[in-house]
């Protein structure tokens, strides 16, 4: 119990917290590890109850009330390896239990929110403060006296006026630190005064808050703060008095370099001061540094005068210093000044003597005043930018001296011009003379080797003459020659060879009359040996003969055409036979037999033949489609079906078609789907799998055909079958027509490509047929529409929409009277009836599987058998939908006994194939928007809609025909299954001679469906020509270079088609470039030219253009499957 200042005693706790720890605790129960444990355990030790002695009660009540927080820490043992020799106090050696209690324990031992703050008389105290309490109480336990009550208190109020005086010093420290905060440091005196006040109002406060009554002890406390108070004031005084000397320090280097700084500013690289203005600059800055120490050292200025010394010497040796550089800078800039003003001056002279290096040059007076200004306003530049700018060292007398210096040289090169001028006048007479005589010979040869009348040519190679002439010798003699004087001699000139020139025009006319009659008649003595004992040749073997009689006349008469160019000669011969030919064609005509040619239609399903029957005048006649030997149902057209038997028998058309189930694996149709392709094409891939035959790799990657005869093995290719089809179609032609065929026009469709063009042509060839021409179907159906408007004088626009069996092809023609233009082609060789055909069949063993469950299994020799029923039965019954709105598609015993019966309407099948019909008004739409080079035509610009093919007669295929051009019907003036062997029927009767009266009556003018180029470095097609490019014979051209240094070869890769990645397109043939020039990359330039003939077959040529040498090549060698020339021949029968 402690008395408070009231009167009243205050009980409290002697201590505040009490934490200990029992270690290698191993009772467990029930008093558990931790603090919960430690405090169960505690309590049980600390309870009191009657039965303990009074002394035991009474302690434990006193070790409560001694605390005001007693907490016990039962702790686990750490493990036997703690006592281990091999223990090296790592925690990972200890037991995962003791770790734990480990942290737990320290967390709660070292935890801030559960330490109190000491309080003693009610106020907080530090642990500074504490330990002097202890002292004095430790001071007075241990006195001889030993402590009284009285003493007690004395000991207390004394600890307590002890700590105060601790305190009050702390306070004087503080209140004497915060005067030093915002400044360096005091005066002296400054400084003792407010320590001196400081101390006696802390004094004061001492006497009044003091708690020891008893006067001695008051009197020793007093002292005792008094001798505190002083030691401290020492201690900050003797600091002060170190950070004066720093600060003063300080400021002496900060105006040091505060000097520099501020002379440099003045003074910057490049700046040149007289001695005068550098010495005001210095002095001024110096009394200026000077005053701010001043003012810095104004309240110790005695202890500050040393200091002051110290900052004149350092700031009279920058002085110095500044000085030194400036003397040195200016002298440094006149040796500069000096030594440009000696190089100027070395120019003048250097570039004087560089305008009379040659020993004939001379120059006009005005022109040399100038060149002598502009090189000295050149120097006096340089010297200009080489000014400082400073009036120390002016530039002006520099540049005064080089004008002295200039003006004085220049008189001698005066003098040097003066007497080459002199010189030279005489020497370029006699040039003039030459030159005049140079232009006179020109002229003259010019005139013997020309071959024109016209003046005004003359006047402008008499033009040319002068300008090169002038141009050549201006270079030579430059001002020297006086071009007035020359063209007044170049004019009397001109007008005297005029007259030579007039002479030699009238002695060519005569040369050319009596060439030309010399030609002609050579010519028609020529043409004499070629008709033989023929009356009729040939339209287009005649204007063959015309062209090489004209390159043969040009060749033979060229010796004889005097100073006319080859060129000029060439034309005038072709001008000179031309009306002499037409003169041989016209007869020709007249004396026209009537042979016969025929036009094929080589379907993918059936195929067609026709020929143009003479009427009783030339001009009168009809085309006649030639029947079959069945003579029923569509009789005009035979099945494109061949069977291979035994002993070599082969037969086409129906009976094939008929025999399909007996001899499945022999029996090959739609060989055209085949023709040209390559074996590994996604579509022939697709085809196979609804055909029964085998389809093999020819061994060159082409595709072909296996069939087995007479126990072998026999490959054929497409064109192989087709060429059978092509013979039973002749025999069919002989038959009607009485006698012998050879001559044909076979067609193809639009967008087939140059090797499936190529195939069809030996094809014929192999079938005995001499192939006037391969023509385009569309085209060809044009031919048929145009039949019977000839005489028509006006143009129509026709679409051709030609859905055949195995291909679509649209065209875009306009018909004029004289002239069948293609405007655009499109199509798909990909689509055909043989596709509706195979949606039905599909369709039916979809529809059969969910009746019975049942698979039909082609693989098999029964599942085989079923499948071509199937076919034969799909295919009938589509044509009877044309004329009904439903069909019944059965075949019995199709599979494990079951009949397959599927009703099928027109809707459905319209459903099924919905997509295959949209691809083919895709094709028209974008056909029609490859019109006019991309520019596109509406339908409504359409005139007449010409069907064509057996697919065109299904109604929904009409009906969309309708829609598309809004509402228009389709042209009803040919037969869609006849109309292109009628076309190609017209086309065989004109090359053939029979209408040889409608050649000059009708040109036909196709375009190349697939765009042809070659590939380049990086593998880049690059396009030559264009698709929907004319087909007119004319070559096209581009002109490549050498990609590496001495090239020696190039090789040129044909492709076809519409990819920017050349080997993603069809690789028509390749051909190497020999014997190119070495030289750098990019040196040899290599023209290559192609043209497509009217068959739409490509050639293509190669020209080295320094070299002159050409390689020509007709793409066909690398042809898939294609046979050679020769073979074709050979297979001929």
């Amino acid at each position: 119990a402690v008395e408070n200042s009231a009167g009243s005693v205050a009980h409290s706790m002697p201590f505040q917290d009490l934490l200990f720890m029992i270690r290698d605790w191993r009772q467990r129960p029930p008093h558990v590890y931790g603090v919960n444990g430690g405090q169960n355990y505690l309590n049980t030790r600390l309870e009191t109850n009657a039965r303990q002695h009074e002394a035991a009660r009474n302690t434990r009540r006193f070790i409560r009330q001694s605390f005001a927080n007693i907490q016990c820490y039962l702790m686990p043992d750490p493990g036997d390896n703690a006592q281990s020799p091999e223990f090296i106090g790592s925690p990972n050696q200890l037991s995962d239990d003791f770790n734990t209690n480990v942290k737990d324990f320290s967390n709660l031992f070292v935890n801030p929110d559960t330490i109190n703050v000491k309080i003693i008389n009610g106020q907080p105290i530090t642990g500074h403060e504490f330990g002097r309490y202890f002292e004095d109480y430790v001071d007075m336990f241990n006195s001889d006296s030993g402590p009284r009550a009285c003493d007690l208190i004395e000991a207390t109020h004394r600890a307590y006026d002890n700590n105060f005086i601790g305190q009050l010093k702390d306070k004087y420290t503080q209140e004497m630190s915060a005067l030093m905060v915002d400044r360096p440091f005091h005066g002296r005196r400054q400084l003792t005064t407010q320590s001196t006040d400081l101390i006696d109002s802390l004094k004061s406060e001492f006497g009044f808050r003091k708690r020891s009554t008893a006067e001695s002890a008051v009197r020793e406390l007093t002292d005792q703060l008094c001798r505190t108070l002083e030691a401290a004031f020492r201690q900050i005084y003797e600091e002060n008095e170190n950070r004066r000397l720093t600060a003063t320090n300080d400021k002496v280097t900060e105006l040091v370099t505060q000097f520099k700084l501020d002379i440099g500013c003045h003074i910057r690289p490049g700046d040149y001061l007289s001695d005068h203005t550098l010495g005001k600059i210095i002095d001024t800055k110096k009394e200026f540094m000077i005053n701010l120490f001043d003012a810095f050292a104004v309240q110790d200025t005695d202890q500050c005068a040393e200091h002051k010394r110290r900052l004149l010497t350092q700031l009279e040796s920058e002085e110095m210093l500044f000085k030194s550089n400036n003397s040195r800078a200016v002298r440094e800039l006149i040796t500069q000044y000096e030594s440009i003003i000696t190089a100027c001056k070395a120019q003048y002279d250097q570039k004087m003597n560089e305008l009379f290096e040659d020993e004939d040059k001379f120059y006009p007076n005005e022109t040399l005043d100038t060149l002598s200004a502009d090189i000295l306003s050149t120097l006096a530049d340089e010297l200009i930018q080489a000014d400082v700018g400073t009036e120390v060292v002016p530039i002006e007398p520099y540049r005064q001296a080089l004008d002295t210096y200039v003006r004085d040289k220049y008189r001698n090169y005066r003098e040097i011009n003066r007497r080459r001028a002199d010189n030279d006048r005489s020497a370029m007479g006699v040039v003039l003379g030459n030159l005049t005589k140079l232009y006179e010979d020109a002229l003259n040869d010019w005139i013997q080797l020309t071959d024109t009348e016209d003046r005004q040519l003359y006047l402008d190679e008499s033009r040319h003459i002068r300008t090169r002439i002038v141009s050549e010798n201006k270079s030579i003699y430059r001002q020297r020659l006086d071009l007035m004087e020359l063209n007044a001699l170049f004019d009397d000139m001109e007008r005297e060879m005029l007259d030579v020139f007039a002479e030699e025009v009238e002695k060519r006319h005569t040369l050319l009359a009596r060439l030309a009659d010399k030609v002609i008649q050579w010519y028609f003595n020529e043409i004499d040996i070629k008709y033989g004992d023929r009356r009729y040749i040939r339209p287009d073997t005649l204007a063959d003969i015309h062209e090489s009689l004209v390159a043969a006349a040009v060749a033979r008469f060229a010796i004889e055409r005097g100073h006319i160019t080859m060129d000029k000669f060439t034309e005038f011969i072709g001008k000179t036979l031309q009306p002499v030919y037409n003169k041989v064609v016209e007869k020709n005509n007249q004396n026209a037999s009537a042979l016969t040619a025929i036009g094929i239609d080589l379907g993918t399903t059936n195929s067609c033949v026709a020929y143009f029957k003479p009427g009783k005048t030339a001009q009168s006649g009809a085309i006649k489609v030639c029947r079959n030997q069945h003579g029923v149902g569509n009789s005009d057209v035979t099945p494109s079906c061949v069977e291979y038997r035994d002993n070599g028998e082969v037969v086409v058309g129906e009976k094939a078609k008929d025999n399909l189930l007996a001899n499945r694996q022999n029996i090959i149709y739609s060989a055209k789907r085949l023709i040209g392709r390559p074996f590994n094409d996604p579509d022939v891939t697709r085809y196979r799998q609804y055909w029964p035959f085998d389809v093999v790799d020819m061994g060159d990657g082409a595709a072909g055909v296996e069939v087995e005869v007479d126990g072998e093995s026999r490959q054929l290719l497409p064109e192989e079958v087709s060429a059978d089809v092509l013979r039973k179609m002749k025999e069919v032609a002989e038959r009607d027509i009485g006698h012998a065929v050879i001559d044909a026009v076979i067609t193809v469709p639009a967008y087939f490509t140059d090797a499936q063009r190529e195939a069809t042509r030996g094809a014929g060839i192999m079938a005995g047929l001499n192939v006037l021409s391969i023509i385009n179907e569309p085209t060809a159906a044009a031919l048929a529409y145009k039949l019977d408007r000839f005489e028509d004088t006006g143009s129509r626009t026709v679409l051709i929409y030609d859905f055949g069996g195995g291909t679509f092809d649209v065209a875009i023609l306009r018909l004029s009277m004289g002239e069948v233009r293609v405007l655009a082609v499109g199509g798909d060789n990909h689509l055909g009836g043989d596709d509706l055909d195979n949606n039905i069949i599909d369709h039916c063993l979809r529809e059969f599987y969910a009746q019975t469950g049942v698979m039909v299994d082609k693989n098999t020799v029964e599942g085989d058998r079923a499948f071509r029923g199937l076919k034969d039965k799909c295919e009938r019954e589509k044509w009877r939908l044309s004329e009904m709105t439903s069909a019944t598609i059965t075949v019995d015993n199709i599979a494990d006994g079951h009949d397959l019966v599927v009703e099928l309407t027109r809707t459905e099948f319209e459903t099924l194939n919905m997509d295959l019909f949209d691809r083919t008004m895709d094709c028209v739409t974008n056909t029609l928007a490859g019109v006019n080079e991309g520019a596109g035509m509406s339908p409504d610009e359409i005139d007449d809609i010409v069907l064509v093919g057996g697919s065109t007669y299904i109604p929904y295929v009409k009906d969309m025909i309708r829609r598309y051009f809004n509402g228009r019907q389709p042209s009803q003036t040919v037969n869609p299954m006849l109309a292109v062997a009628e076309g190609a029927a017209l086309k065989a009767a004109i090359l053939a001679g029979g209408q040889a009266h409608l050649q000059s009556q009708l040109r036909v003018l196709d375009v190349t469906p697939h765009t042809l180029g070659v590939k380049i470095k990086g593998n880049v097609m690059s396009r030559i020509i264009p698709a929907q490019s004319p087909v007119n014979g004319k070559p096209h051209r581009k002109r490549y270079t050498t990609v590496a240094k001495n090239q020696p070869t190039i090789e040129v890769e044909v492709y076809e088609g519409e990819d920017d990645v050349a080997t993603n397109n069809t690789l028509l043939g390749k051909f190497v470039v020999m014997d190119i020039p070495p030289g750098e990359a990019g040196d040899q330039d290599v023209d290559v030219m192609f043209c497509v003939n009217d068959d739409g077959i490509l050639k293509v040529r190669a020209t080295v253009l320094s070299q002159g040498t050409s390689e020509e090549y007709e793409v066909q060698e690398y042809k898939s499957g294609r046979l050679s020339p020769e073979e074709l021949l050979r297979r001929r029968h």
